[in-house]
C-alpha cells in the first residue's frame, strides 16, 4: 500500500495522474498455514486465488471497493476499454470498466475458473519438492459459492465464501453432484478447456520443454 501510494502520488506530482491508467495485481497469493502448508500451486484455496487487483485512473474512476469475483482474464479487456481500444477477438474475459465506475450496482453474475496442474505424473517426478507439491486441480467460484475438484481423487469441495474465515467446511456431499449447478457449469468448462501451450507451439528445446511440464506451464 505505501509503495503504490509514492507512485500514485509522483504522478499527481507531475501531472500525470489523469491519463495515465495504472494497474497492479499478483499471479497467486500464498498459503501460510491456513491449509497446513506454506507455499503455493498446491490448492485453489481462497489464500491461493484471491489476489490484489487495482485500478487507477482519476477523473474517470473513483476510488471504491468493489467485492464481485472477477478474473486475471478480466484485465485486458478492462484496460482496452479504459483506453479506448478495440476488444481482441481472442480474449477470453470481460471488461470490468462498468463495475470500476458504477461499483455494486453492476453484478457480473458469472462463474470464474481456477486450475493448477504442478508436476508430472508420480512414475515420472524427477524431484522430491515436484513431488510434496503434485497438484491437478479445478475451481469454480459463482457469487458467494465455490466448488474445488480433485481431479486425481476425483473428491470435491464446496464453500460458502459470504461467512468470514478461512475455507474450513466442506459443505459437499457425494449425493449433490448430479444437481448442483456449480458441478455442471465446471464439468462443462473441463470438457471443453483447450490444452494450453502445447510442444508444437513453443520454440523451446526439449529440456526446456520438461521443465515447464514439471511446472505445469507445458501438457
Amino acid at each position: 500500500d505505501h509503495h503504490i501510494g509514492r507512485l500514485l502520488a509522483g504522478l499527481a506530482r507531475n501531472g500525470l495522474d489523469g491519463d495515465t491508467l495504472v494497474v497492479f495485481s499478483s499471479d497467486h497469493g500464498e498459503e501460510l498455514m491456513e491449509h497446513g502448508w506454506i507455499g503455493h500451486t498446491r490448492t485453489l484455496y481462497d489464500e491461493l486465488i484471491r489476489v490484489p487487483l487495482v485500478f487507477s485512473l482519476p477523473g474517470t474512476l473513483d476510488a471504491r471497493v468493489v467485492s464481485e469475483p472477477v478474473s486475471i482474464l478480466d484485465v485486458a479487456p478492462t484496460i482496452a476499454q479504459l483506453c479506448g481500444l478495440p476488444y481482441h477477438p481472442r480474449w477470453e474475459g470481460l471488461s470490468l470498466a462498468p463495475l470500476l465506475r458504477d461499483g455494486e450496482a453492476v453484478h457480473l453474475d458469472r462463474p470464474v475458473f481456477a486450475e493448477v496442474a504442478f508436476g508430472s505424473d508420480r512414475s515420472e517426478r524427477r524431484n522430491e519438492r515436484a513431488g510434496e507439491k503434485f497438484a491437478r486441480k479445478t475451481a469454480v467460484v459463482l457469487n458467494d459459492f465455490k466448488l474445488i475438484h480433485d481431479e486425481p481423487s476425483g473428491s470435491y469441495e464446496l464453500y460458502d465464501r459470504s461467512g468470514e474465515g478461512i475455507e474450513e467446511r466442506n459443505l459437499w456431499r457425494d449425493d449433490m453432484s448430479a444437481s448442483h449447478p456449480l458441478y455442471t457449469t465446471l464439468k462443462v468448462w473441463e470438457d471443453g478447456r483447450g490444452s494450453g501451450v502445447t510442444a508444437e507451439d513453443s520454440a523451446f528445446d526439449e529440456a526446456q520443454l520438461e521443465e515447464l511440464r514439471q511446472l505445469g506451464y507445458v501438457r
